[in-house]
């Protein structure tokens, strides 16, 4: 899920970018509400509306497909603390 990847990316490159330029740490540490804002813009605007047309359709839809949405969630989520691990045992 890209939405969710990016909302996530957004809190964990901000920080890292943070500690690596701590002279601009208060404006790179600000700047995470704007990366989560286009995360949080991508699921409003692409990902509720299929979720509500599938909803609408059938019920036995809707349930395959609030069941992706949780399995997309929780992949993004195991790929991006795989990343995090790989990121702090790197640097």
């Amino acid at each position: 899920m890209i939405s969710f990847t990016v909302t996530s990316v957004g809190i964990i490159v901000v920080n890292l970018l943070a500690s690596s330029f701590p002279e601009n740490r208060a404006m790179l540490v600000q700047m995470s509400a704007v990366i989560t804002m286009i995360g949080t813009l991508i699921h409003v605007m692409y990902l509720d509306p299929v979720l509500s047309r599938n909803a609408d359709r059938d019920s036995g839809l809707a349930i395959l497909s609030i069941e992706d949405f949780i399995l997309g969630r929780i992949f993004s989520s195991a790929l991006l603390c795989f990343i995090f691990i790989l990121l702090v045992v790197l640097l």
